[in-house]
């Protein structure tokens, strides 16, 4: 074996190396950075991580794009090549209470090392019925989505999207019924320390599980909201729904 046959083995067993050690974690070496560390007992692809940064570079918001087998995220406090004076992130699991994160005081030194504890939270029951239900070619599934109109405030922010998480999903039956159980976010802290709407929403749309494709929204007809359900500490018996045009 010649001299560069040997290197070339030898890179390619480095690159393995390093590669299999990078599969572990979202980023190895960022600095400025915060990494968020979770416990292996977490399905991370349940895991949504929401940030905003507020510096001289005015504001700039994001997400984190999880991995199931993923453990260590790095969220850059960098941008524009100033550092951030502030990092706020919502971190959010069904089934666990909301994380919120602030930190401050960011430096070209090695990523700070944030220890994400989630804490269990309980569920509870809803069921409804799309009582102008039409027959559809393709099953279609209720998927339950929460809107965190709070996250406004969080953030320090006045427009734009509120932060959104999937918590529930199930299939709804010929018969325009469907029942799951979605979490009891009235008695998450995060939620919790806001009033009224600002508490949020939950909105229910019908979609095709097949291809991804909305086919409608739903409104409950006992609620005044067009946007969802308001958070409650239970949903009684079952909901009457209808469907809202796209």
């Amino acid at each position: 074996m010649t001299g560069c046959s040997r290197l070339t083995i030898a890179i390619a067993v480095i690159v393995s190396t390093l590669a299999a050690d990078v599969a572990g974690r979202q980023d190895v070496r960022t600095p400025g950075s915060i990494r968020l560390t979770f416990s292996k007992d977490i399905d991370m692809a349940d895991v949504s991580i929401r940030y905003f940064l507020t510096g001289p570079f005015g504001g700039y918001g994001s997400f984190v794009r999880t991995q199931s087998t993923v453990r260590e995220y790095d969220i850059d406090a960098w941008q524009a090549g100033r550092p951030a004076d502030k990092l706020k992130a919502i971190i959010y699991c069904p089934g666990y209470r909301t994380v919120l994160l602030t930190e401050s005081g960011f430096d070209n030194g090695p990523p700070r090392v944030v220890p994400i504890q989630l804490e269990p939270l309980g569920w509870i029951r809803l069921a409804g019925r799309v009582t102008d239900a039409v027959a559809d070619p393709q099953p279609l599934a209720i998927e339950v989505t929460y809107l965190a109109v709070w996250s406004h405030a969080f953030f320090g922010i006045a427009d734009g999207a509120v932060a959104s998480f999937v918590v529930a999903s199930t299939a709804l039956k010929p018969d325009g019924s469907f029942e799951t159980m979605v979490p009891d976010l009235a008695h998450d802290p995060a939620v919790a320390g806001y009033a009224g709407n600002e508490r949020g929403f939950l909105q229910l749309l019908a979609r095709d599980p097949q291809t991804g494709n909305i086919a409608y929204f739903l409104k409950a007809r006992e609620s005044p909201s067009q946007i969802g359900l308001p958070i409650a500490t239970v949903y009684p018996g079952e909901l009457q729904f209808m469907r809202l045009a796209q």
